[in-house]
């Protein structure tokens, strides 16, 4: 007997990351979004974490699970708890640690459809556990691009096991004249100067030591320009030392994680990225939404977002001077940057969260379906 498709839903969510990023800005939205269609959400969160925190105050049924690797016994034990006292009709692991977990209570509960999200473009490992967890017990992946698809499949997942899910994003307002006044006294933002910035974690595969490296470009030919990189991560102290050694230290405010990051876009003339390796980048389609011109790698799902030359400009990744050429030409051809920008958020509303969310509960009933008819086939 095939599930109906306009039957609510119980549904657990499950996001154990510790910190705040875009993959958890993500669960939260869909949480919220399958909600608001009436489904029984239940997300399985790190206790005391951000995600958790915040689909409390969403109004989101939560469970606090911590899950620390692959291998976790604990958190496989207590994942496994929560499922079978909630009694789901599908599981969705949004993260690595997620979906090793998962995989396991999916042996324990063989009859639980698996959904799992995969944000990243590299390869999965190469490990016989890595290759079980691709090949085996999950129902579906969501890409968030098409890049990340042909990487799943480049490393034997089924295809037919795989969708492309885009990222959404919700429409981006600017903050008032005020906030961002004050904001960007806070900040110790020059008023009058072009600000170029970014935001995301300080990671390798962000790069922002190349994206340093192209300020130091712009600069030489535009020293009154300020570069805003908003974000937190373990190359922190890297950058700090790069920007002394390419004297760009007093033009570039290193602001950290913040809860406001759409209202640090708000003050950005450009928004830069110099990611080598990238799934999708929702912080672009953030950054779309508000009118900005993107300056960007040609990295993973990035090009399905940003069209060259129509709503940005794309540039090889790792390459420095392209990137620091191509910001100047936005800086110094101001009519060539408002037109990108205009683009960009016209083509930000392909990305909406009602979208992402509806694609998402439509895959969501495609498993659900093929284990009604696999099941119905089995009992003849």
């Amino acid at each position: 007997m095939s599930v109906p498709d306009a039957r609510p839903l119980r549904l657990l969510e499950v996001n154990p990351a510790d910190g705040w990023r875009g993959g958890e800005a993500q669960t939260l939205l869909l949480c919220r979004g399958l909600a608001a269609r009436g489904h029984d959400v239940l997300l399985a969160a790190a206790p005391g974490g951000d995600l958790l925190a915040r689909a409390r105050a969403a109004g989101i049924a939560t469970r606090g699970v911590r899950i620390r690797g692959d291998g976790d016994l604990f958190g496989i034990t207590a994942l496994a708890r929560i499922a079978a006292s909630f009694r789901p009709d599908l599981a969705h692991l949004h993260t690595s640690r997620a979906h090793a977990a998962g995989w396991a209570v999916s042996i324990l509960s063989p009859r639980l459809p698996i959904v799992v999200s995969r944000r990243v473009d590299f390869a999965p490992g190469e490990n016989p556990l890595a290759r079980l967890k691709y090949t085996s017990r999950i129902d579906c992946f969501l890409a968030v691009s098409r890049r990340v698809a042909e990487v799943l499949a480049a490393s034997g997942v089924p295809a037919d096991r795989v969708r492309t899910v885009y990222d959404g994003v919700p429409a981006r307002a600017h903050p008032d004249a005020g906030r961002r006044a004050l904001l960007r006294a806070e900040l110790e933002l020059p008023v009058g100067v072009p600000i170029i910035g970014s935001v995301g974690a300080l990671a390798p595969h962000k790069d922002p030591l190349t994206l340093l490296r192209g300020a130091a470009i712009v600069l030489r030919e535009r020293p009154t320009v300020r570069f805003l990189l908003v974000g937190e991560g373990a190359l922190r102290r890297e950058i700090e030392r790069e920007a002394r050694a390419l004297g760009i230290s007093d033009r570039v405010i290193l602001a950290g994680f913040r809860d406001d990051p759409i209202d640090c876009l708000s003050l950005l003339d450009v928004f830069a990225v110099a990611s080598h390796l990238e799934g999708l980048n929702t912080t672009v389609l953030d950054a779309m939404a508000l009118g900005l011109p993107i300056v960007a790698t040609r990295a993973g799902g990035i090009p399905e977002i940003v069209v060259d030359g129509e709503c940005g400009l794309l540039v090889p990744p790792a390459d420095p001077e392209a990137l620091g050429r191509a910001l100047l030409l936005l800086l110094d051809d101001r009519e060539r940057a408002a037109r990108l920008g205009a683009a960009a958020r016209e083509r930000s509303r392909s990305f909406t969260e009602e979208r992402m969310v509806s694609e998402t509960e439509r895959a969501y009933r495609v498993v659900l379906a093929a284990r009604a008819a696999a099941l119905g086939s089995f009992s003849r």
